[in-house]
């Protein structure tokens, strides 16, 4: 009981970006300002080996995205996104 309630906690994060994606992606013209400083969708890229070997590198992936994710968000929202990730929050 003691690991399905540590797993569901962890959960909630994961839950609550959910529920954060859902109501920017209904209404993005309302919040488009807080969030980015740009018109439309940008694609994200980045480059890592594979994910699926035991020298995945899931730290370079994860700063990668951040990186990548801090060109077009403003008020350091990719720092709190990284941070939550690198944690395990």
């Amino acid at each position: 009981m003691k690991r399905l309630l540590s797993i569901l906690i962890g959960l909630l994060p994961v839950s609550g970006c959910q529920q954060f994606r859902h109501i920017v992606n209904k209404n993005p013209e309302r919040y488009r300002g807080v969030l980015v400083s740009h018109e439309g969708r940008k694609e994200l890229r980045v480059k890592t080996n594979d994910l699926f070997s035991k020298q995945a590198d899931w730290n370079g992936l994860i700063n990668g995205f951040t990186a990548e994710i801090d060109k077009y968000t403003n008020n350091d929202l990719a720092t709190g996104v990284g941070g939550m990730a690198r944690s395990g929050r």
